[in-house]
């Protein structure tokens, strides 16, 4: 066997066991259990609710019509599975824009928190916080329809489950329109969005290093290869 044989064989079979560590990592069993929301906050602090999944503030205009609001609600219980690096809905964010007087609120905090299980290990209460800008704009504006927009996509903390790591990342925001980064909402309306998140993978630093030595195994080999061509030549 020629030395580019070896090693391209000593290349294979690394780069197999790299990809094998990646691949076994992905198809761990996940089970959501729950996930409950609060508002923990508002600038300023005008809103009744927080402690709970709905937030409330304003003098209503029209009193059948009530306040405007933020509500969350969860996508369990039911438990559901899916599995890590699937996406899955961790929960809806819905938002009432009602016609209101008085003071209103320029941003809220929001704390998720989901109860799950990882390859049979379980997981109580892992956080994610939220952060929405708020735009209330005039009841009879030219441009009455109001604006929440999403702050920064959150993580959860880090979840060890046999020596792997993993935790909860957040991908974005979707509704019919698609992915969003902010929702507007007309007056006398409700508009809502799902927020969709996955289990990943914290890199591990032996599979990367093992990944890693193996694509510059390939770029030593085909770099010996042209200096070969080049001298033969």
């Amino acid at each position: 066997i020629s030395k580019g044989g070896i090693a391209m064989r000593i290349f294979s079979t690394l780069l197999g066991l790299a990809l094998l560590s990646l691949s076994t990592l992905a198809a761990q069993p996940v089970q959501v259990k729950s996930v409950e929301g609060v508002w923990t906050a508002t600038v300023p602090a005008v809103a009744t609710g927080i402690g709970t999944n709905k937030i409330e503030w304003g003098n209503p205009v029209h009193h059948h019509l009530g306040k405007s609001s933020y509500e969350f609600s969860g996508s369990a219980p039911a438990p559901f599975n899916t599995s890590v690096n699937s996406l899955f809905l961790l929960g809806k964010f819905k938002h009432t824009n009602n016609p209101i007087t008085g003071p209103s609120i320029e941003s809220a905090s929001l704390d998720v928190m989901t109860d799950l299980s990882i390859d049979g290990a379980m997981f109580n209460d892992v956080s994610l916080n939220f952060e929405f800008a708020h735009n209330e704009t005039p009841n009879n504006g030219p441009h009455p329809a109001d604006i929440v927009e999403f702050g920064a996509l959150p993580v959860s903390q880090v979840l060890h489950v046999n020596n792997e790591s993993y935790m909860i990342k957040v991908v974005g925001f979707i509704n019919h329109n698609g992915w969003l980064n902010k929702l507007v909402t007309d007056e006398k309306s409700m508009n809502h969005a799902y927020i969709v998140a996955k289990i990943v993978t914290v890199p591990e630093p032996s599979t990367y290093l093992l990944l890693g030595s193996c694509l510059l195994l390939v770029a030593l080999f085909k770099s010996r290869q042209r200096e070969s061509a080049h001298t033969s030549a």
